[in-house]
């Protein structure tokens, strides 16, 4: 558990490249395209305030629901600054770790 990148070890921050390369990696290799997503990073601020509670953790948000098909954000998504994921993490987790990929 960190707060923010600057916490990470350099062994960690490595660790960390490696597994973002191997999920962008496998994204592409799902349909077979250059993947289009939009990656969301949150951390603790890096001022040396301490903000027990605060976590780093990324997130992606693919705009496609299949290779043909784009997903267009809902008024509830665009109004209240949500996405909805009409499908369960399970199941793309599923289908991300069956995508072949070199180990980094």
């Amino acid at each position: 558990h960190r707060d923010s990148l600057v916490d990470l070890s350099p062994a960690e921050g490595l660790d960390l490249a490696r597994i973002l390369k191997t999920v962008l990696v496998k994204f592409d290799g799902l349909w077979g395209i250059s993947f289009p997503y939009m990656m969301v990073m949150h951390q603790a601020p890096t001022d040396g305030v301490a903000r027990p509670g605060t976590h780093l953790h990324i997130e992606f948000y693919p705009p496609l629901r299949t290779q043909h098909k784009l997903k267009y954000l809902a008024g509830c998504e665009s109004g209240a600054g949500t996405y909805i994921n009409d499908t369960l993490p399970e199941e793309k987790a599923a289908e991300l770790r069956a995508v072949p990929c070199p180990e980094f």
